[in-house]
């Protein structure tokens, strides 16, 4: 069966969050049974769970956003999102079908909560 896979940036400004989405992306992936081969074109090829990729430069300016990429199933990613809310981390999400591709950038609370 051959499953699509999305690409998913998460733009954040904090420690504590990329700290977050980490945690919540780890206990994702550990609950899964089994790491699974998927069909992409002619070959299967193991879902690349374990890759949590972060684009940080180091020569960026204090509160310049850091990206961090994931590529996953789109049941995962429903499954990490909810995750994610259910920590209280908020964010807005931008999608784009076509080219399989989510953005997600961390709402900074509102100070008067």
């Amino acid at each position: 069966m051959e499953k699509q896979l999305y690409r998913m940036d998460f733009q954040v400004r904090s420690l504590e969050e990329v700290r977050t989405i980490v945690e919540v992306w780890k206990a994702v992936v550990e609950s899964l049974p089994s790491p699974a081969a998927v069909k992409i074109g002619r070959t299967s090829t193991p879902l690349p769970f374990e890759v949590v990729g972060v684009n940080v430069d180091k020569k960026l300016p204090p509160g310049q956003d850091v990206f961090l990429e994931f590529v996953a199933t789109p049941d995962m990613l429903d499954r990490f999102f909810k995750d994610l809310r259910r920590k209280g981390l908020q964010f807005t999400q931008e999608f784009d079908k076509k080219a399989r591709f989510i953005r997600c950038r961390v709402v900074p609370p509102d100070p008067q909560t």
